[in-house]
């Protein structure tokens, strides 16, 4: 696992390694969601909230992440996204194998 003090240096890290799923804070806004989204479209996104910020979450999800949760964040809650997110990633990834396949045998 490894983690970002802001969003400069997240965006470095996935320049240089492939995530499969991102944590993200909404905060400032949704820029970092947006940047991710636009240039990582099947990496798998989970924001995290403030306790309270539940529309900033839903704005979020609208956005393009897969969920969110609000602090206090509980042990099983935050257990079973991350598994639902890893089996979204999966799928997103076995999705995308495809295409490249059909691609390589009906060249446009």
């Amino acid at each position: 696992m490894d983690t970002a003090a802001d969003e400069l240096h997240a965006g470095r890290m996935m320049l240089t390694t492939r995530y499969h799923l991102v944590f993200t804070e909404v905060t400032n806004g949704l820029n970092q969601l947006w940047a991710i989204r636009r240039q990582h479209p099947y990496v798998v996104v989970l924001v995290i909230a403030g306790y309270g910020t539940t529309k900033r979450a839903e704005e979020a999800v609208k956005a393009g992440a897969f969920g969110y949760l609000i602090w206090p964040i509980i042990d099983d809650e935050i257990r079973e996204m991350i598994l639902k997110a890893l089996q979204y990633q999966k799928l997103l990834s076995e999705n995308y194998q495809l295409r490249q396949q059909l691609k390589r045998l009906r060249p446009e």
